[in-house]
């Protein structure tokens, strides 16, 4: 498949993006029967650039992805309104930083 497509998994994950050479390559959307979503960007089949990922919970990361994995900076929103600035390195958070207003920030180390 090369363009924009449609991929459903016997697993029941789908994605719905742009397709390089058979792989997931460039923007596009992930589902999966649990209720978690990704919207970002892909190479080689993977998440890799920048993306949202919404689990279902209500928990939204935004921010940078390697490998498959969070990485680099970005930002969890959890349900109960509570926003953080985070540091992932490989998928393993090294910081936080919790917002108590727009203007103030604590660390959580």
């Amino acid at each position: 498949m090369h363009g924009i497509g449609t991929m459903l998994f016997k697993n029941g994950f789908c994605y719905q993006g742009m397709f390089f050479k058979g792989s997931r390559d460039g923007l596009g959307f992930t589902f999966d029967l649990a209720g978690n979503k990704y919207k970002g960007e892909h190479k080689k089949g993977i998440r890799e650039g920048q993306g949202i990922f919404k689990t279902n919970d209500g928990k939204v990361y935004e921010g940078g992805w390697s490998s498959n994995k969070m990485h680099g900076r970005g930002r969890e929103t959890f349900s109960n309104g509570e926003c953080f600035i985070v540091y992932y390195k490989n998928g393993y958070k090294l910081e936080a930083l919790a917002s108590k207003s727009q203007n103030s920030m604590i660390s959580l180390k």
